[in-house]
């Protein structure tokens, strides 16, 4: 017979880990089997232990040093699944941060990110925006989530920068991130934005190419940390936290990475 004392110390154990957001375990009793005790608090309901630091989104806008009457920007008005307001104008802070010139997206979806972007770019700026085409995605498989937007992605019949004066800034690249080769763009990105698969090994295979990528003081995003749909995301994240210096903006779904630079 497991003792409770057996019970309490799994319990013990599994709350030293870091959990997806807005998801715990359920606590055992002396009537919880074991079995059923570690299938609630089993990895795809938790994060691993975590070095994430939570920020608030001031302490990203406080990086810009242009006076009040520079800090304006032009973006499209947000339709339903596009980034929140808020979002999308600590991206645009962060190419400013970066002087960004050249901006990677992963994850294209209906353009309007991407569209956000090149309007946050000076003149001669260009944003590479990535994402499946109708043969890359053939036999994909993907999380059921993003099978629907990889749908509505390949299904529309405009992206939203299509017929935009941002158009001419904008390259739209398609593959299989997994496999495709983007050593043109070592060392040369300023910002990378990541917002594709979300399933474990793309948001892997993204994060590691996104820092062979980016130049010496250039930043990284990544978007849905602590998105219960994706909880791969947050985990591979936590997990990178303790390599890597990545703060989480609360109050969004992003964080960052700021080479070389600290955030206070």
């Amino acid at each position: 017979m497991t003792k409770l004392s057996d019970y309490v110390m799994e319990f013990v154990a599994a709350s030293l880990h870091r959990q997806v957001r807005g998801q715990r375990a359920i606590p055992p009793s002396k009537d919880t089997p074991s079995a059923v005790f570690r299938e609630s608090v089993s990895l795809s309901n938790m994060c691993p232990p975590t070095a994430m630091r939570p920020i608030r989104p001031y302490q990203i806008f406080t990086l810009l040093d242009d006076p009040p009457n520079a800090r304006f920007a032009t973006v499209k008005i947000p339709q339903r699944q596009d980034l929140k307001l808020l979002e999308t104008f600590l991206l645009i802070a962060a190419c400013r941060i970066t002087m960004a010139r050249r901006v990677f997206e992963f994850g294209t979806f209906l353009g309007s990110t991407t569209l956000n972007l090149a309007m946050a770019l000076p003149a001669d700026g260009r944003v590479y925006t990535f994402d499946l085409d109708v043969s890359s995605a053939a036999g994909v498989q993907q999380h059921p989530a993003d099978a629907r937007l990889t749908s509505q992605h390949l299904g529309t019949s405009s992206l939203d920068f299509v017929g935009t004066v941002a158009e001419k800034k904008i390259t739209t690249l398609t593959g299989n991130s997994l496999f495709a080769d983007f050593s043109e763009y070592q060392s040369s990105i300023d910002l990378i934005f990541i917002d594709g698969g979300h399933d474990f090994a793309t948001i892997t295979a993204d994060t590691e190419n996104a820092f062979r990528m980016v130049r010496p003081g250039g930043c990284i995003a990544w978007h849905d940390f602590g998105n219960p749909t994706y909880p791969d995301v947050a985990v591979y994240l936590n997990e990178l936290s303790l390599r890597r210096k990545l703060v989480f903006v609360e109050d969004t779904m992003l964080c960052f990475y700021f080479e070389g630079r600290d955030i206070h």
